[in-house]
């Protein structure tokens, strides 16, 4: 029996070694003898393969912006020279999802990078839960960003609402460079059908150290409450935003914008993160993009091939519904790219 326990110990320990100490001990060796430069992502390895979609948004997003980027775990984080990073990574950011339980310090550890003149992205829930992944009190960063949020620890606290973002002003809509045409009352994010677009947000406690000129947006829900949805504010020599939204979620399925706004307002506008653009040559095009589903459109099709929208020295896009019918099988009111549609189709694209 002693000797199965025993064998069973160092099962467990070798697997905590691989797991939790030898990956942290890697990222500060291997940082140690970096001299890189760019955007850290942040993640908890508890958290991080039961979201890995989150991470992989992210991922997506700074790639497709240009953005050099790394990864390092949070305990491994807080182990480096807060300044000695803050001259490397103007930019750090903690996603929400993979890296809720974050160690003890990290609050302790950010304060000094941002002394240091580092800037930092938080997503919805870092660092509400502990190492052993039980809630807190207190979000590890809710001094950082002047907000408590999701206390799930505290009795009678629902810790998500359905809400709507509405800006608190045009030029903070303009900050984070919302698409035109996705809002409804000029400063209420919308969805594709011009209608108020609903959020899940957290449910959370402004401090009495946030400024309320720096919050941007607010997430307003059904009975009018209202929970500070974006904020940008000064913090040391530094700079914070928050985020009360769930972007790499939102990301992964299906809704793209809000993830990449909020990170392009963060690394070009408030951290001044060096890029490559992502346009052929470095110049800015004009990209039409296209979009038909119906025959009802043929006539308009057929004008603008005529009259020589569709050239080859003018980029375009064009996306198809392909079918004969739109809701109904049957139906007579498709493109029908097979048939009857195929010859502009053709026309559309040489």
């Amino acid at each position: 029996m002693k000797k199965l326990f025993g064998i069973l110990f160092a099962l467990s320990l070798a697997v905590y070694l691989c797991v939790y100490v030898f990956p942290n001990l890697y990222a500060q060796w291997q940082w140690s003898k970096s001299n890189w430069f760019g955007a850290v992502l942040v993640y908890s390895q508890r958290d991080v393969e039961g979201a890995r979609f989150v991470a992989d948004a992210y991922e997506s997003v700074l790639q497709e912006e240009g953005v050099p980027y790394n990864k390092i775990e949070a305990g491994a984080l807080i182990k480096l020279s807060a300044k000695a990073v803050a001259d490397r990574v103007p930019a750090l950011i903690f996603p929400e999802h993979i890296v809720q339980a974050a160690p003890k310090g990290l609050g302790a550890w950010v304060n000094k990078y941002l002394t240091a003149g580092g800037n930092v992205l938080v997503a919805y829930d870092v660092g509400v839960k502990n190492e052993r992944g039980r809630f807190r009190e207190k979000a590890e960063l809710a001094d950082i960003v002047g907000v408590n949020y999701i206390q799930v620890a505290q009795t009678n606290k629902r810790p998500y609402e359905a809400a709507y973002v509405e800006f608190t002003s045009p030029g903070k809509l303009d900050f984070f460079a919302i698409t035109p045409g996705r809002t409804v009352r000029n400063l209420v994010i919308s969805d594709i059908n011009k209608e108020e677009a609903q959020f899940t947000v957290a449910v959370s406690e402004s401090l009495s150290s946030l400024n309320p000129e720096n919050v941007y947006a607010y997430a307003v829900t059904e009975q009018n409450k209202r929970y500070p949805a974006l904020i940008v504010a000064p913090h040391k020599t530094g700079r914070v935003v928050y985020a009360n939204l769930p972007l790499g979620f939102l990301k992964a399925h299906g809704e793209d914008m809000l993830l990449r706004l909020v990170l392009r307002a963060f690394l070009f506008e408030v951290a001044q993160m060096p890029h490559f653009m992502n346009v052929e040559d470095g110049l800015g095009v004009f990209v039409l993009n296209w979009h038909t589903y119906i025959r009802m459109e043929d006539a308009n099709l057929s004008t603008k091939i005529r009259e020589g929208y569709f050239r080859k020295n003018l980029r375009a896009s064009i996306h198809i519904s392909a079918g004969s019918y739109l809701r109904t099988p049957g139906g007579d009111y498709g493109f029908d790219l097979e048939g009857r549609g195929r010859g502009q189709a053709m026309t559309m694209a040489e």
